[in-house]
């Protein structure tokens, strides 16, 4: 809420001096301070969004949060995009241990992010299929919340079947998703889901909720499943196809990895720039704008 204050006092500040401004949403549920904000703060919401220029979103599925006050026609949708990986020889595969197959986690292990619906999943897969193994990466944020699962984990067997590394990154993250066959992020919140892009780009299938934008990323039956919040069975069901169906794995890992590279790299990402700068100068009072370089996504295109 601060936060919000405070772009919002700079927002007025713009308003004053009538310098023109776009509004950049990386996050949701500007909708439901229609609801739950004091009439102040909501005011402040309402005129900061309507007397924008327009906006950018990260996906489709994310311009109803803010459609109260921006108009369709005044919002832009650019993906986020990351770096490629290294392509050096072992780029997708290193040798499996055994045959085994392995399913990966990766995020911060907090509740909304759904670690504990990964463990009830690990434990409806491991009755049906033997040869496989979960990892659950990532930093604990809550030391109460890590001891429920570490409970889960010991009252369900599933010592022998699950590694828990912590949190990685740099090379060790990257190592991590290496070494899986399968993503898997049963979030229940989340606008994006850039870890699950960390995954296509590894050409992994990805297995994720219908939260956000991530149903535009993940597509389901396409490059991996969608499956609705919270639903174990239907989680479990869909790791279970992709264990048992080698050439499905390849076939959504694949098409993850052409995603990635259309969609949400950095070449990607920087041409999307660059069409969001046109869409937007275009929206612009006239006389507002004095061109004093050419178009880039390194640097400013305009003085405003």
């Amino acid at each position: 809420w601060i936060t919000i204050l405070l772009d919002g006092l700079l927002a007025f500040i713009l308003l004053i001096l009538k310098i023109p401004y776009v509004l950049y949403f990386h996050g949701e549920g500007y909708k439901n301070y229609e609801t739950r904000s004091n009439p102040l703060f909501k005011a402040i919401v309402r005129e900061v969004l309507r007397n924008s220029i327009g906006g950018i979103v990260v996906g489709e599925k994310l311009k109803s949060d803010v459609n109260h006050c921006i108009p369709d026609e005044r919002l832009f949708v650019l993906p986020n995009g990351i770096p490629d990986i290294e392509r050096g020889e072992g780029f997708r595969k290193k040798e499996k241990e055994n045959g085994r197959l392995n399913v990966l986690f990766l995020s911060n292990l907090v509740d909304f992010k759904g670690p504990l619906e990964f463990l009830k999943m690990a434990q409806a897969v491991v009755e049906k299929e033997k040869n496989v193994r979960f990892i659950l990466a990532g930093e604990p944020a809550d030391p109460a919340y890590y001891e429920s699962l570490l409970h889960y984990i010991k009252e369900n067997c599933l010592e022998d079947r699950l590694s828990l590394p912590g949190g990685v990154y740099g090379e060790e993250k990257e190592k991590l998703f290496q070494s899986a066959d399968v993503f898997v992020l049963p979030t229940f919140k989340d606008t994006f889901g850039m870890v699950n892009v960390e995954a296509m780009r590894w050409s992994l299938p990805v297995v994720s909720s219908d939260v956000g934008a991530i149903s535009e990323v993940v597509i389901d039956g396409i490059n991996g499943y969608i499956v609705y919040p919270g639903c174990i069975s239907e989680l479990a069901d869909r790791v279970l196809m992709l264990l048992r169906n080698e050439n499905l794995r390849i076939k959504m890992g694949g098409q993850g990895r052409r995603r990635f590279e259309e969609n949400y790299s950095l070449e990607a990402y920087n041409r999307k720039v660059q069409d969001a700068m046109s869409f937007f100068l275009r929206r612009l009072p006239p006389g507002k704008i004095s061109m004093k370089q050419p178009l880039g996504v390194d640097s400013p295109c305009a003085e405003f």
